[in-house]
């Protein structure tokens, strides 16, 4: 699995595990967090 960051319309982000960034969209949703995805990354080690 790859390690997608997830961004929020409102500024939060969170990092998903997740085969595919629509995956990782799905899980957040599922995770209860119901804000606007502003735009999905892969999450990469700074």
């Amino acid at each position: 699995m790859t390690a997608f960051r997830i961004h929020f319309a409102d500024g939060k982000t969170i990092v998903i595990d997740a085969d595919t960034p629509k995956a990782a969209a799905a899980k957040a949703t599922a995770a209860g967090h119901t804000g606007h995805i502003s735009k999905i990354k892969v999450a990469r080690d700074g």
